[in-house]
Parts: structure tokens; sequence; C-alpha cells
């Protein structure tokens, strides 16, 4: 008689005991972060997801979504928070000017006062005060980039002791924005609050493209994704942020 081997025996579970539960289906993938289910905006966080709280790896801020597109960090400062600000500075800046601006058009108006000849019908004395127009215009211009060059020196002090001090003028005060570097938020330093300031106050002044470069530079925060930088923020490597 042949004895079956140990191996052979079929198994008999032992009394009582449940039987082995079948395989589960492995779970579905999950979505990349960012990555929206159908009929959601492209690129658009989920509701009410804003990204990590702290800088990505490596200064970047923030981390690109499942597209690639960077989103929109929600502390910086807004564009028309921005241009209130400025403007507010503007007119202290304004005030603080006014005396140097009088004195400017108060010279011009009593020049040309004192050229209008006494007797406009007689063509030697219209032709000296032509000759003598003329040359006060050129004067008027050297003059005109002499106090530009003054306006914009008090704009570089109000703008750069401010920021270096504070990272804030009165009118980003009034605004509750503050300028910070723009990779770790640190406050700003003295050599970054000077560049930009120096950017901002005598870029406009360079001849020929100085106001081109000005409009410019104060727009280009409108299109700049994702750190809504002027170019002064960009020279300086700074972002505005909200308080």
């Amino acid at each position: 008689m042949s004895q079956e081997s140990p191996e052979d025996e079929p198994f008999v579970s032992p009394a009582g005991a449940s039987p082995a539960p079948p395989e589960q289906p492995a779970p579905p993938p999950q979505p990349p972060p960012y990555a929206q289910p159908y009929g959601q905006p492209y690129g658009a966080p989920p509701p009410g997801t804003y990204g990590p709280p702290h800088p990505a790896p490596g200064g970047g801020w923030p981390p690109p979504n499942a597209y690639g597109r960077p989103p929109m960090d929600p502390s910086l400062a807004e564009a028309w928070q921005r241009f209130v600000a400025r403007l507010i500075d503007f007119l202290v800046l304004a005030v603080i000017m006014s005396p140097l601006w009088i004195v400017f058009f108060s010279w011009y108006f009593h020049k040309i006062l004192d050229m209008i000849p006494d007797n406009p019908d007689d063509p030697a004395a219209m032709d000296r005060f032509r000759d003598q127009l003329m040359n006060t215009e050129l004067r008027l211009m050297g003059y005109s980039l002499l106090f530009g060059l003054i306006g914009a020196t008090i704009s570089f002090v109000y703008d750069g002791f401010q920021h270096a001090k504070w990272g804030q003028t009165l009118g980003k005060r009034a605004m509750k924005i503050k300028v910070v570097a723009r990779s770790d938020r640190a406050p700003l330093s003295t050599s970054a609050a000077v560049k930009r300031s120096a950017l901002y106050a005598f870029g406009p002044q360079v001849p020929g493209i100085g106001s081109i470069f000005g409009l410019l530079d104060s727009l280009w925060l409108l299109w700049d994704k994702p750190h809504r930088q002027c170019l002064h923020d960009k020279v300086a490597d700074t972002v505005v942020i909200k308080v």
C-alpha cells in the first residue's frame, strides 16, 4: 500500500475558521497636486487651496502646478494697492518739492515779461525779442534738466531711506503693504533699498528714453508672474507683500 506525501494531501481549514479574504484591487492612481477634474478651470488650484505655506526648496515661490504654471502667491500686494501707494508718495513729494518748482516757473515768467518789447510794431525790437526768447528757451531746457535731477535726488532719498529703515514709505504704510526680499521674505537690506530706489528715481531722467522707461517700469507688474515685480523690483530682487 502506497503512502501519500504531505504535499499531496488537500488543505482542510480547521473547524470554525473563516476563509481567506479575496484579494482587493489596487487603489486608483491619485491626481498630481492642483490637477483638476473635468469641468474646473484649467490649472486652477482646488477651492481654498493656495499651495504650501512656505517657499519651495531653492527659494522659488510658489511651486508650479500640474500644468507648469506657477500660481500667484496670495500674500503679494495687488497692483491697485501699489499704484495708490505711489500716488500718495507722489503727492507727498509734490508738497516737498513745490518751493523748487515755484522758484523755477517764477523765474521763467518774469524773464518772458522782461523781454516783451514796448513797441510790438518795431521790427528791430521784435527781432531782439525772438533772439532773447530762443536763448531763454535753451536756458530753460538746461534748468529743467537740473531741477529734474534735484527732484530725482529728493525722491531717491525719500524712497531709499524709508525702505532701508522700515520697508515702507508713507504711501505703503497707508495701503498696508511692504517691500521684502523675494527669496526668503526677509527685511530689505540697505544695498537692495539703494538699488531699487536709484533705478526708480533716476531711470526716468535719462534723456530721450527716460519717460518710456519710467512708464514701462511702473506697468511691468501687470504682466509679471508669479512675483508681480516692477523692473526696479527685479534689479533689487524684491517683492511687495501685504502686511
